[in-house]
């Protein structure tokens, strides 16, 4: 323990030496406006009479990658109310043959001129909102929290956009029955209003307010509108009915395709508000055929659990605040991981805020459980049938981005006599910032474990022991506790960024509604970045970073000892680039591996609207690890993706991704896969559109003489008026590898299926 002591003990110093307050400069813009003294129709023009009494907003800076300088072209923004609407206008002067503007679907306007604005309805720089309109109208919106943002967040707002002589104008009117907001008689909000700027020598970003490189923090620069009094979110009921109707056939054990019968399923989601600032959702028998199948992944030589991102608008509500500091790349947890909810026949969610602490619960009965079980050299998901989650969340905002936050998760598992195994975590998280630019960000939690009694759901797993009292992996219903921790200290300046952490999870420690690779270990780290913006017409950043750290098992065994290097930059030209260099020293299985290396890179260059093209790869030596008795080899990996748009209404997005692993002392494989996609979108308008998504997938193990191969086919017809109200037609067809197929791409149909969705959103 002396080593882990004394460890900890620098880290506290460390802080101590660190913690040099910093004072903002800039003092912050204030918007007044007045309610308007006439209507407005959102149709781009800016002529009525609602806008006439508008004060402008005209003091726009370039911020990216000018430094609050005079922008090169002129932007002005018009911002006012009335009882049921938000209302802004944005006129952006420029020649409107270099305009890029694309017909294209909701959230896919980043490559576009765009216009928008951020909203913090609450004023203390923790969570903001934000609405984008390119040149035509498209919409975008997003939600940021802390420094992270969230596209998958989805509002209704009204917009229109048009190009003129001079620009082009958007315009946007923001219900307050969409918004948040305190429920009082006058209205503080943080506001900003942006510009991007997309040219082929650099993307230029405007803003209206002085952004200072020298605090991490952005939400807390934006300026404050004022004005805006007497309004109430006047929120509505909202319900949600659709019907899905599906027809199916696979291949059977004797190789004959079977022909199902068409099934048809009604669901139904109904949300109601309670007071201004709280909703509660229930989604009965949901449905998520509208979501894009996930990109297949590599899985040989990897023992971790693989993780997808979640896309069910049901469950990106709120995310922001169920996320309780979980971040895949630090050494920290994600103690709600709702991809774990796999198929709810019934979901509720709470969602609400009492002065400046938010509250969220999330209760599914889950038909489909899936779960992570992490162990110390790997993970696994097991799928024990049915289960209840229950999720409570609290988090209370302080000012200037910082928090303190408290979870609750318990899933039962559920047999036909009842609960059978349980997983309960209880914890806290946080953030707090001493000056503007140092902060920590903290984790702790505690679980709870009984195992299902069944050996059967531990056929990948059973064997091995863990913990003091010499548990066994077998689920034959076991009980035990654990506990993590974990704790980051950040100072980040306008040339610089340090952090520093600390972190364990003990051999017993599960948390069955989240997402955990690995338990049994101690970490320590810590990386510094240079950061400096040359005033050059080549660079217009560059970062190279240095990093290195340590992890334990939690007995105290040197497990990994890792130094990391980087150096990345924003050229000229649309280009973004970085190469990574990785030395480590490793202890699995009880054996120590040493000199294993990693050096990876990711280059992308952006032509302009109609091509994009990307790659990254990486060359390493490593270790085999799903070998009987793994050893050390040298593995590649690469991939290339293009963004074709050869007309303003087609976008076509291939990719290419290949994976190896070779014997140090000859040509030998011991694994190599490809995979190849396609995604077509044709964009008849604005709301109607044709997906087709095309992906072979081929994996060959040398080792054991393992093949899989899988050709996919999905076609998607939708329109989609707003982000809830839609109508689906489409498929999807399977093929997999037909026998003797190791040389060829002969693959059989596997499976099909047809299905059609109408989903109509109902504002009582």
């Amino acid at each position: 323990m002396t080593i882990y002591k004394r460890n900890t003990s620098l880290f506290f110093v460390l802080f101590t030496i660190l913690s040099a307050n910093e004072t903002d400069p800039y003092q912050l813009p204030v918007f007044n406006i007045s309610r308007t003294l006439g209507s407005i129709t959102i149709d781009g023009h800016l002529d009525d009479v609602g806008w006439q009494s508008t004060n402008v907003i005209n003091n726009f800076l370039e911020v990216m990658p000018g430094e609050n300088i005079p922008p090169i072209v002129r932007t002005e923004a018009f911002v006012t109310y009335d009882s049921k609407n938000f209302y802004v206008a944005i006129k952006c002067y420029d020649d409107p043959k270099n305009i890029r503007a694309q017909i294209s679907k909701r959230d896919r306007i980043y490559n576009d001129d765009y216009a928008g604005f951020y909203i913090d309805t609450y004023g203390d720089a923790n969570r903001a909102v934000e609405f984008q309109v390119n040149a035509l109208g498209i919409q975008g919106d997003s939600q940021t929290v802390g420094s992270n943002e969230d596209q998958s967040f989805d509002m209704i707002f009204t917009s229109a956009g048009i190009i003129t002589e001079e620009g082009y104008q958007v315009e946007v009117a923001v219900p307050f029955s969409s918004l948040r907001f305190p429920d009082k008689e006058e209205q503080t909000w943080r506001f900003s209003v942006f510009r991007s700027l997309p040219r082929n020598d650099f993307k230029r970003k405007m803003a209206s307010f002085r952004m200072d490189r020298n605090n991490p923090c952005n939400l807390c620069q934006f300026g404050y509108l004022k004005g805006v009094s007497g309004i109430k979110s006047s929120r509505s009921i909202e319900l949600l009915p659709s019907m899905v109707g599906t027809q199916s056939g696979e291949l059977d054990s004797n190789n004959v395709f079977q022909e199902n019968d068409f099934n048809s399923d009604l669901a139904l989601g109904i949300k109601i508000p309670i007071g201004q600032t709280t909703t509660i959702e229930v989604a009965i028998n949901p449905d998520f055929s509208q979501i894009e199948a996930d990109v297949t992944q590599f899985d040989v030589n990897n023992n971790f659990a693989l993780s997808y991102p979640e896309r069910r608008p049901f469950f990106n509500e709120g995310s922001d605040l169920f996320s309780a500091g979980g971040h895949e790349w630090q050494p920290n947890i994600k103690p709600v991981y709702t991809r774990s909810i796999n198929d709810p026949s019934l979901a509720i969610k709470i969602l609400g805020r009492v002065g400046k602490t938010d509250y969220g619960m999330i209760s599914a009965l889950d038909e489909e459980s899936g779960i992570v079980v992490p162990f110390e050299n790997g993970s696994e998901i097991v799928a024990p049938g049915k289960s209840l989650v229950n999720v409570l969340r609290l988090k209370h905002s302080l000012d200037n981005s910082s928090y303190i936050g408290g979870v609750i998760t318990d899933r039962r598992y559920l047999t036909g006599s009842g609960t059978n195994g349980s997983g309960t975590n209880i914890g806290a998280d946080g953030v707090y910032y001493f000056n503007q630019n140092m902060f920590i960000n903290w984790q702790a939690f505690a679980s709870m474990t009984q195992e299902p009694n069944d050996t059967s759901l531990s056929t990948e797993i059973n064997g091995s022991k863990f913990g003091a009292d010499s548990l066994t992996s077998d689920f034959d219903g076991e009980e035990y506790i654990g506990h993590q921790m974990f704790l980051r200290l950040t100072r980040s300046t306008r040339n610089s960024r340090f952090n520093c952490f600390v972190a364990e999870k003990t051999p017993t420690f599960r948390v069955d509604t989240g997402y955990l690779k690995q338990n049994h270990e101690r970490n320590l780290g810590g990386n510094y970045t240079f950061i400096r913006y040359p005033k050059t017409d080549l660079v217009e950043k560059y970062t190279f970073t240095l990093a290195t750290g340590r992890v334990w098992n939690y007995d105290m065994e040197i497990k990994e000892q890792w130094f990391y290097t980087s150096l990345g930059g924003e050229f000229k030209g649309r280009i973004d680039g970085d190469i990574n260099y990785f030395i480590l020293n490793e202890n699995f299985l009880d054996s120590l591996y040493t000199g294993l290396q990693h050096l990876e890179y990711d280059l992308d260059k952006n032509f302009g609207e109609k091509f994009s093209i990307g790659t990254r790869g990486s060359n390493n030596k490593t270790i085999i690890r799903y070998l009987d008795t793994p050893e050390i080899g040298r593995s590649k990996s690469y991939s290339v993706w293009l963004r074709l748009k050869p007309t303003a209404n087609i976008n076509i997005n291939p990719s290419l991704n290949y994976n190896d692993a070779q014997k140090l002392d000859n040509d030998n494989y011991y694994y190599k896969g490809q995979r190849i996609r396609i995604r077509f979108t044709y964009q008849f308008s604005k709301y109607l559109s044709l997906r087709l998504v095309g992906q072979y997938f081929y994996q060959e193990d040398f080792v054991y003489g393992d093949v899989y191969k899988s050709f996919d086919l999905h076609s998607l017809l939708s329109y989609q008026p707003n982000p809830f109200t839609i109508f689906y037609i489409g498929s999807s067809h399977d093929f997999d590898e037909g026998p003797n197929s190791y040389d060829s791409f002969d693959m059989f149909y596997n499976s099909r299926q047809i299905f059609l969705k109408f989903q109509y959103l109902i504002q009582t």
